[in-house]
């Protein structure tokens, strides 16, 4: 009995895990369609980090580029955050360090 609680219930973590990600990833794809941006894509990071990729993006890339918080992170569990490019090399250049 217990073991068919366990299976169930990490079954439904997994199954809302997969229904989370596919939302992030549809909702994504709306905002690059709807804001017209040609590349997007998505990382997730620990507490403070997406700092230092915020500084990095201002400084590598032009204007045509943007970023959002899809899920904010806490202390043990990553955020989620979608960044939104115009420009083929700075989605490149983001996507080999980042990605």
């Amino acid at each position: 009995m217990i073991g068919n609680w366990i299976h169930n219930t990490w079954m439904m973590h997994y199954t809302m895990s997969l229904d989370n990600d596919y939302l992030y990833k549809e909702y994504a794809n709306l905002i690059k369609q709807g804001e017209g941006f040609e590349h997007a894509i998505n990382i997730e990071r620990n507490t403070g980090s997406i700092d230092d990729i915020i500084a990095w993006c201002k400084t590598n890339f032009a204007d045509g580029w943007r970023w959002q918080i899809i899920r904010s992170s806490s202390p043990t569990t990553p955020g989620s955050y979608t960044f939104f490019f115009n420009n083929n090399a700075d989605y490149m250049a983001f996507v080999l360090k980042y990605g």
